[in-house]
Formats: structure tokens, sequence, C-alpha cells
């Protein structure tokens, strides 16, 4: 099982202050646990979920924000760790959690679907159809909102 808590990179926390509007932007709805979800494996979400990381312990200091990286989960532990969301959540943690995308694999389905919001994360110039089919499966009214990486050259 692939569990990790993300720190933040030297080249994602460059970006800082896009990244904290965005995490802003992000608290607007109330939520206590995000996925974000990139929409194809090229979009990775690693080095934004380090940013994240660090953007979150400075904004909510008051409360433990836990970043954890759940891709490349083998079968049936996604159920197991989506069933340990909520002792998480009733510790007063605020959970965010970087899934791999379920348009290649749907072990990280039970976390996104227990997740109360979701980001998305996709890459300049990648298939639309890729967002439009995990928009439609984890529910649009769900999504916060999308991040779109710059094309990869």
């Amino acid at each position: 099982m692939n569990v990790e808590t993300i720190a933040p990179t030297p080249a994602a926390l460059a970006a800082g202050r896009d990244l904290q509007m965005l995490w802003i932007s992000l608290l607007k709805r109330p939520w206590t646990t995000l996925a974000v979800l990139p929409t194809e494996p090229s979009a990775s979400a690693r080095d934004l979920m380090g940013a994240l990381a660090e953007i979150a312990h400075y904004h909510e200091a008051a409360r433990q924000v836990e970043i954890i990286d759940v891709g490349g989960l083998p079968p049936g532990d996604g159920i197991r760790q989506a069933q340990t969301l909520g002792a998480r959540v009733n510790a007063g943690k605020r959970v965010v959690l970087l899934v791999d995308p379920i348009t290649t694999s749907l072990q990280g389905l039970p976390l996104v679907n227990e997740a109360q919001a979701v980001l998305l994360v996709l890459r300049y110039g990648s298939a639309i159809e890729a967002a439009r089919s995990t928009a439609e499966l984890v529910g649009r009214d769900r999504i916060l909102g999308a991040v779109a990486l710059p094309p990869r050259g």
C-alpha cells in the first residue's frame, strides 16, 4: 500500500501566490475531505500537492491538514482507506487526498466517492474527453475547480 504524506518541493513553492489563491478559493465551500484527481496519467499532481501542503499548513494553522498520496493502491485498499477517512475527520483534521486518475484505475474511486469535494487536475493540450468522463463519474456538483498544468515539453 502506497500511503504517504507529501512534502512540498522547491519548484512547487515557486508558484506560491497562484496556489494560495487556489487554496483560498477551495475554502469558499465547506469540506473536510478533498480528492485531488488527475484526469489522466500525464497530469501528475505530486508537485501541486507538495505546494498545497505548505499553503494549507500556513492558512490552516488552527486545524491540522493531512495531505496523503493514495496513488497506486492495490485492489481492495481503496475501500479500506475510505473507511479510515471518518476517523481522521472526527479527530478534527482536514484531509486532502491525491488519487490516481479514475479513467485508468478504479482503485481510488471509493476514496473519491467518500470525499466531500474534488479538485480536478488536467494538462493543457490533453484530451477533453478524459476530463468530461472524470467529471461524470465523480459528479459535477462535487467539483470545486480545476487546475491546468502546462504542456509537457
